[in-house]
């Protein structure tokens, strides 16, 4: 077994792990730190602001961050009124809508 696939996508297997019933593939699946997270939603809430707002490009992160956040409160009460949001309704910028989905992030 050289590679494994995941979600449909194939992944090289690094090892095996062995329990006592079965042996398990060990697959290197490129993961993304916390700061590199971190970094793409900061510069994701400031491009929503310069984006959406009209306001053009945001003064600060705290202040693109409240507007982001208020924006997407009132988007999704909104759109709770006529039945479920659907992130479509966000021209396919599924980040800005998982951004919300998930309690609004907060980067550290």
């Amino acid at each position: 077994m050289k590679s494994y696939e995941v979600l449909g996508k194939e992944y090289p297997v690094i090892g095996i792990v062995e329990t006592n019933t079965q042996l398990i593939p060990l697959v290197d699946i490129p993961m993304m730190s916390d700061e590199r997270w971190n970094e793409l939603c900061m510069k994701q809430t400031m491009e929503n602001y310069k984006k959406l707002s009209g306001m053009g490009e945001a003064p600060d992160y705290e202040t693109a961050l409240a507007w982001e956040n208020e924006f997407f409160k009132f988007e999704w009460e909104k759109d709770e009124k006529k039945s479920s949001p659907d992130p479509a309704r966000y021209k396919g910028n599924n980040n800005l809508f998982l951004n919300y989905s998930v309690e609004v992030h907060k980067c550290q």
